[in-house]
């Protein structure tokens, strides 16, 4: 997992045309910091993920390899999904749901 992150932050960082420190401004961080997450040493705090997550227009699913998918699903703030409430039945019927709508092209975003 620290493999396919340090992997795709560096990916990430080099298709924006920004380098470790700029990136380490943008995060909070010095140079250092960006290095030693791009080497696999480290790996950044929850909310420095989130922002990075942010700032690269992926989930941070996506930069910790537990997904391939780069895009991340915004959810307005207006609206209120808390998948704690569900239970793995509810779940499993989400993620049936969900590939679903992503199977059908008049849903899909593409």
């Amino acid at each position: 997992m620290i493999d396919t992150f340090a992997h795709r932050l560096r990916q990430l960082r080099k298709e924006k045309g920004i380098t470790q420190e700029s990136l380490g401004y943008i995060a909070g961080v010095n140079r250092s910091a960006v290095a030693n997450w791009e080497k696999g040493i480290r790996c950044p705090s929850p909310i420095v993920l989130r922002n990075l997550a942010i700032y690269f227009n992926v989930s941070s699913d996506y930069l910790y390899g537990r997904t391939n998918e780069r895009r991340q699903v915004i959810v307005s703030p207006a609206s209120e999904i808390d998948l704690s409430k569900l239970n793995a039945d509810g779940m499993k019927m989400l993620a049936e749901f969900y590939r679903f709508l992503i199977n059908d092209s008049k849903y899909r975003a593409d």
